[in-house]
């Protein structure tokens, strides 16, 4: 066992011992270490390089730099707006930038693995070319990352939406964090500096063909950006480990703050049956319809105590598998995907279904999980099909994201209930946003609240539908006018469970035994 050990190693040592600073330069430079596909290599020690595939490498070196480089332009007026936060609209161009972004990298990265064992060609000509595209993809990524690292430290908002994960684009957390650790490094610029040395001995005094100059142009660009303009190593150092700092007291800090969140989000300190009833569910199922938002409050939940305004919790009615299908949503692969788990049921085609965040995350529910509240409010954005139908497909890109316990209405990769909507409708909805500890957030009462505010004039952007108010007293729910709706949303003295809760809490009304 130990002799073959020593046979691997030596093997290894030689196959890769004229090669060892461009191998770190690419490992350098793949911002997941570890992670570099390991079928680069072989191709890399291959002698056999066709000169077809080198000027296809060529050209496709052009074209990614191209696109690199032209994102690079968009890329302030994408990021540097106005503003604390970006509408969903604007998220959605930044995150079809940024995944085109590190496409191009991965395409540059793809080609410079291919070339890293240039040495090992016998054909000069061909190992003088190989040299150029190895080398001047390396150039390329490092200024092309080093350009956008220098954009997003102008402002913390582009830097940490960069920095978020979001599933919906395959984008994973801290991918900019990672792509600044890794330029910043002084092993980074070591082995640029010394792959440069290798393009200058095989370069100097070379006729360039026109493709050849474009490419050399792109490097004498990028290594003057190297040695002017790269980040020094202290300062990248520096924000690395700040940024560990904050990783790891923030973590803790969430996970106590979510288990405190699911603690009191789920404690009931007395049981009753909803005083919604099911024929009243039933009533206001057949009056549904997709796009609706629909308002809820359980009474004596301990965390309806912590929440601004008088509901808690805001739900995004889909419709039913039927509905979706004649607006034209069931088909789309967003959407079929999740929905055909629904397929076969035998009521499939009239169970109505909800989207919520919950602590579990974003889910979907039906009627039967669903409706269990002692009171209800029903509205319907004034909006077309066709906005709606957008909406309801936005909304199952963020089916699955896990609850944002923080209220953060800045970040996408955790939603909460009343965010949800937002995201969905994105500026086709005007919404109201609250300033809390710092952060914006949307409780579910501000879209009452707006409601209330904005009711009768140019800018009333909902209808409203149904409201259904429970009587502590008699432990039964009755459907209540639009005014009533507004007097309750507005004015916490007019809540009747903080009304009648005092008179009811001994007073052995058989509406409020405790309920299995």
């Amino acid at each position: 066992l130990f002799r073959f050990i020593l046979l691997v190693l030596l093997f290894c040592g030689f196959a890769f011992a004229d090669d060892s600073h461009r191998t770190r330069l690419f490992h350098e430079l793949y911002a997941d270490e570890g992670d570099a596909p390991a079928l680069f290599f072989p191709f890399a020690k291959s002698p056999v390089f066709s000169a077809l595939r080198l000027e296809s490498d060529l050209k496709i070196i052009q074209n990614a730099s191209n696109g690199l480089f032209s994102l690079l332009d968009r890329m302030p007026a994408l990021l540097l707006t106005p503003g604390p936060l970006y509408t969903p609209e604007e998220e959605d161009e930044i995150h079809a930038a940024w995944v085109e972004f590190l496409n191009y990298r991965s395409l540059l990265l793809r080609v410079m693995g291919r070339y890293i064992g240039y040495g090992s060609i016998e054909d000069s000509d061909k190992q003088k070319k190989a040299v150029l595209l190895s080398f001047g993809c390396a150039v390329i990524l490092y200024h092309a990352v080093g350009e956008l690292v220098q954009i997003t430290n102008q402002n913390h908002k582009a830097r940490r939406k960069l920095n978020e994960g979001d599933p919906a684009w395959g984008l994973q957390h801290k991918v900019l964090f990672a792509l600044q650790r890794h330029i910043g490094r002084r092993s980074t610029k070591l082995a640029l500096e010394r792959a440069y040395v290798d393009y200058v001995k095989l370069y100097l005094d070379s006729v360039y063909t026109r493709e050849e100059a474009w490419l050399k142009k792109r490097i004498d660009e990028g290594y003057t950006f190297f040695k002017e303009k790269a980040p020094g190593f202290w300062r990248s150092k520096f924000r690395v480990i700040a940024q560990i700092v904050k990783d790891f007291f923030y973590r803790p800090y969430y996970g106590i703050l979510a288990t405190v969140s699911s603690f009191l989000g789920d404690f009931r300190y007395r049981h009753t049956k909803p005083m919604v009833s099911e024929a009243q569910v039933d009533q206001v199922l057949a009056s549904l319809k997709p796009g609706d938002i629909l308002l809820e409050r359980q009474s004596f939940f301990l965390s309806n105590s912590f929440l601004p305004g008088f509901w808690p919790h805001a739900v995004f009615y889909l419709g039913t598998p039927s509905e979706l299908r004649k607006l034209g949503v069931w088909n789309d692969p967003r959407v079929q995907n999740f929905m055909m788990t629904l397929e076969g049921q035998g009521d499939a085609q009239t169970q109505h279904i909800f989207m919520e965040a919950i602590a579990e995350g974003v889910v979907l529910a039906s009627k039967k999980v669903r409706l269990k509240a002692d009171y209800m409010a029903v509205l319907r954005p004034r909006l077309p099909l066709a906005i709606k139908q957008h909406a309801i497909i936005r909304a199952f890109t963020h089916l699955g994201k896990p609850y944002d316990f923080t209220f953060d209405l800045f970040s996408s990769d955790k939603i909460i209930c009343s965010e949800l909507i937002y995201r969905s409708y994105g500026s086709h909805l005007s919404f109201d946003f609250s300033k809390v500890l710092g952060r914006y957030t949307l409780p579910p009462s501000n879209i009452a609240r707006r409601f209330a505010r904005t009711r009768g004039s140019a800018e009333q952007q909902f209808d409203f539908v149904h409201y259904l108010e429970g009587e502590p007293k008699s432990g039964k729910a009755s459907f209540k006018g639009v005014e009533r709706f507004i007097e309750v949303s507005t004015d916490p003295e007019q809540e009747p469970e903080v009304q009648a809760l005092y008179q009811t809490w001994h007073s052995g009304n058989p509406a409020l035994e405790p309920w299995p």
